[in-house]
């Protein structure tokens, strides 16, 4: 069976790049809009977050359903 913890981890790499990139550019666009800081960004980045993990978890259930999560040596 192939080795599927590298995937896991590209989902939560990418994710947090995701979530990083969100928090910076709505966050310095709405700084730039409105003049002021606002909490859209780290909301965003936060949605992000949750959507990933909740993705990761779901991936690792089916991993585990199917048995093909336990790598055998």
């Amino acid at each position: 069976m192939p080795d599927l913890r590298a995937p896991r981890r590209l989902l939560l790499l990418f994710g947090m790049l995701v979530a990083a990139a969100n928090l910076v550019g709505w966050t310095v666009a709405d700084y730039l809009r409105y003049g002021e800081w606002t909490s859209t960004g780290i909301e965003r980045a936060v949605f992000v977050i949750i959507a990933v993990l909740a993705l990761y978890i779901v991936l690792r259930l089916a991993l585990l359903v199917t048995q093909q999560d336990t790598v055998k040596p």
